[in-house]
């Protein structure tokens, strides 16, 4: 008798935790630790969110912060107002210590008209003047930072790509008016002046790419997103320039001046 007892009550218990079991409904949540969303005490795995590189800009003319309606003066002591400057940059890169550069996983497959397929890194920006703040795209990765990389340009692949075979919502959709040439391609840097005295505004073009390097010593924890803070000193671009109303492209050394202008 004794033991068919045990039996039943095991039997119980069992029926007991099989119905407990069948009321808990299991816990959803990100499982992969390198998640900004990383919930340890979860059951399924789901709805992982990452870590995410974003950039936050100043716009300078010296230690002053830039304004178009303001006028400016060079080492010539020409004066100019810089109404506005656009910049196409891409290919941003973080750099931690001891470790092989890490890229956006951010993608993106273009396809023109003619069949030919790209498939590129979705981390390509247009900032202009009235940009402050801006988000490249997604990371993997965590450790002491030591610099953050960018080009000023495009990849050569898709420096020809028309506005038309990006998405709606993409940067270089809106650059159609502005940037991009059926001749030449997309021009990377523009720079709109108005020289003082004078009432016709000049654009200055620039179409070679270039490589910026912006040290940093922060400190990435796991799962932790970057604001990188960008500053552009638009004095560098104008410092040893010709603004004359006649000038309309600057000369050879601008474009190391536009590089220098990053800090």
């Amino acid at each position: 008798m004794e033991s068919a007892k045990t039996v039943t009550d095991f039997l119980a218990v069992c029926l007991v935790l099989f119905f407990l079991g069948g009321c808990l409904k299991p816990i959803e949540g990100c499982l992969d630790v390198r998640a900004t969303n990383f919930k340890a005490d979860a059951d399924e795995n789901c709805c992982c969110t990452w870590p995410v590189l974003n950039l936050s800009v100043s716009h300078q003319m010296n230690e002053l912060v830039h304004s178009p309606q303001d006028t400016y003066s060079n080492v010539f002591g020409q004066s100019f107002r810089l109404l506005n400057a656009i910049i196409i940059l891409s290919d941003f890169q973080l750099h931690f210590a001891g470790g092989a550069p890490v890229s956006v996983f951010d993608s993106l497959l273009l396809t023109r008209e003619d069949g030919v397929s790209l498939h590129i890194t979705n981390d390509i920006i247009v900032l202009d003047r009235d940009i402050a703040t801006l988000s490249i795209g997604s990371f993997l990765s965590s450790g002491q930072l030591d610099s953050v990389s960018f080009t000023i340009g495009l990849p050569e692949a898709i420096s020809t790509w028309s506005p038309d075979y990006f998405p709606e919502n993409h940067p270089l959709r809106s650059t159609l008016h502005k940037l991009w040439d059926e001749t030449s391609g997309y021009m990377f840097v523009q720079a709109v002046h108005l020289p003082v005295p004078g009432m016709d505004t000049i654009r200055w073009m620039l179409l070679d790419a270039d490589r910026v390097t912006i040290p940093t010593d922060k400190f990435l924890s796991i799962g932790s997103s970057l604001t990188l803070d960008l500053s552009i000193n638009y004095a560098q671009w104008f410092y040893n320039q010709q603004v004359g109303n006649l000038i309309v492209q600057p000369d050879s050394d601008w474009p190391a001046q536009v590089r220098m202008s990053f800090k």
